[in-house]
């Protein structure tokens, strides 16, 4: 029945969401524990898995589709979990750009308080749930919300990169470790603008109202209507 297949997809779409999940919490895990071993595991054998559910996925879309024409709300269903599963793919890739930075960091660490990385690291992990289980139970209040708080990541993310400029500038030859930095800030920063399309396509779904591009408008008239 389709209602089944349905379900199976959404099973498998969390499992995959869930180890992406933690995959972004072991890479900075990995850095703040100097632990190489995980962050080797993450390229090595957390994204082969990702890369599998992503085709395990787009296959039973495509056996929806073909075999049981669904219309209306389970069409939308089936082509947004279609579309997820491709940008679960791209947080997996940009957790794999952490963890290749952060062993490069750990090979000659330099003198730096990863206190806002890890802010940002936590913040972008949460949205990344919420993001999903707003769509899982088609809460559209809590995909505002994700929406709301990718504003904090961003300001992260350029308080990042100012520190670095200052560690940068009193000792030059830091740059290259001061450049992972970044791009781990950068990653993370991804992460959350990922979460938060998967939030937006959420609203649209259950409420029927579009966010994208003008978000702050769009979100307070959505609050006006209730």
């Amino acid at each position: 029945m389709l209602k089944n297949k349905i379900a199976q997809l959404r099973e498998i779409l969390v499992s995959q969401a869930t180890l992406v999940e933690k995959m972004l919490a072991k890479s900075i895990k990995g850095l703040l524990e100097n632990n190489k071993a995980v962050l080797d595991e993450i390229i090595s054998i957390d994204e082969k898995t990702v890369n599998r559910m992503e085709i395990q996925i787009d296959e039973l879309c495509t056996n929806i589709l073909a075999l049981y024409h669904p219309e209306a709300k389970d069409l939308r269903m089936t082509l947004m979990m279609s579309k997820m599963t491709s940008d679960l793919e791209r947080l997996g890739d940009c957790v794999v750009n952490i963890a290749e930075s952060g062993i490069e960091i750990l090979q000659s660490p330099i003198m730096y308080s990863y206190d806002d990385l890890n802010i940002m690291a936590e913040e972008a992990i949460e949205m990344v749930r919420d993001s999903i289980r707003a769509f899982i139970d088609e809460h559209a209040q809590l995909a505002k919300d994700v929406c709301r708080r990718d504003e904090k990541v961003d300001g992260l993310r350029d308080k990042i990169m100012r520190e670095l400029i200052i560690i940068v500038f009193d000792e030059p030859k830091t740059i290259e470790k001061a450049l992972h930095i970044l791009r781990i800030a950068n990653n993370l920063e991804k992460i959350a603008d990922v979460s938060t399309n998967i939030a937006e396509e959420t609203v649209f779904i259950t409420d029927g109202f579009t966010i994208k591009h003008h978000a702050h408008d769009a979100l307070d008239q959505s609050a006006a209507r209730g």
